[in-house]
């Protein structure tokens, strides 16, 4: 879960896997004003700072706002590499401790 000032605005389904995450589903009570980005921002950074692949599928929601092509290029833009319906995306260098837990803007 993903929070703004207490209140929960991105929901996480992850799962551990051996040697990587799956990140089974990612979605925002309140579409449209960026939590889902900054969300999955501050996943990313967690996932780096650990030194850990995340892995997943495309799959857009019913009903959702962005399509297969849209949603895809979201992940891209948060360095997963896309092949097919299956991604991933491999831990960035990151300092040997984060200072403090920022949220990515």
């Amino acid at each position: 879960m993903f929070c703004v000032s207490g209140v929960p605005v991105v929901w996480f389904w992850v799962a551990r896997k051996d040697g990587y995450i799956w990140l089974e589903n990612i979605w925002s009570t309140q579409v449209g004003n960026g939590y889902g980005s900054k969300a999955l921002g501050w996943f990313c950074a967690l996932a780096d700072e650990f030194e850990v692949e995340v892995r997943a599928d495309i799959q857009p929601p019913d009903g959702g706002k962005l399509n297969y092509d849209a949603l895809t290029a979201w992940y891209q833009r948060r360095g997963f590499i896309v092949e097919g319906h299956s991604m991933s995306r491999q831990p960035k260098a990151v300092p040997s401790r984060l200072a403090s837990w920022p949220i990515p803007t």
